[in-house]
This record gives structure tokens, sequence and C-alpha cells, in this order.
């Protein structure tokens, strides 16, 4: 992939993001079982017919939260396509954010080992 491709797919996935963040959040005002859930990052599949919406919670448990999810992914779909203006909207994969969660114990590690000088 050219860089000047690899820039608009940083930029898409940007937008995405932005708008999809948006639309959880009023989900979550109506969902209060949803609003633990945190969107940290998302990723497009090359040929742009998949993004993936990485979350982190705070209890661990986003099972029960990626059902509740699911029922409302057709909405959250049609509402992106409403605020992003595109020939194809790419279907939306909810994964939980592993990377987040090993960062995050990286970090304590460091932050013991700095206390501990």
């Amino acid at each position: 992939m050219d860089q000047a491709a690899l820039v608009k797919k940083r930029q898409r996935e940007s937008l995405l993001f932005k708008e999809l963040v948006k639309i959880i959040s009023v989900l979550q005002q109506d969902e209060k079982q949803l609003a633990s859930l945190i969107p940290t990052r998302l990723k497009i599949s090359d040929d742009k017919s998949h993004c993936t919406l990485y979350f982190t919670c705070e209890n661990d448990n986003f099972i029960k939260y990626l059902e509740t999810l699911k029922l409302y992914k057709p909405s959250i779909r049609a509402q992106l396509s409403k605020a992003v203006k595109a020939r194809y909207t790419p279907e939306i994969v909810f994964a939980y954010d592993q990377k987040f969660q090993e960062q995050l114990e990286l970090d304590q590690i460091l932050d013991s080992i700095k206390d501990d000088k």
C-alpha cells in the first residue's frame, strides 16, 4: 500500500471512529448497562468492507455487553451511514481490546518500578 493510500485509510479510520464514538455515547445514555464500555480504537479492513471497533470495559465482562451491542448493530450502522457520506458503509464488528489491557498492565509495572527507585 503506497503512502497516499495509507494516509487516506487512516483518515477514514479516524472519521469512522469519531462518528461511532458519538453514536455509542448516545446509545449509552439510553442503555445504562453499556455505560462502562469505552471505545479505544478502530481498524478498517484492506478492502474497506469491514471495520472492527475495539472496546475496553471496567469489569472485564465484555461478552455480556457484546450481546447488547449486536442487537443495536443495524441501527448503529444506519446512523453511521447518515453521518458519513460514502458510497459504502462498512460492516461493523465489535471486539474486546486486548492490546489496551496489556498496555495498562505494562504501565502499572513501569509505575511500580519507578516507585521502587
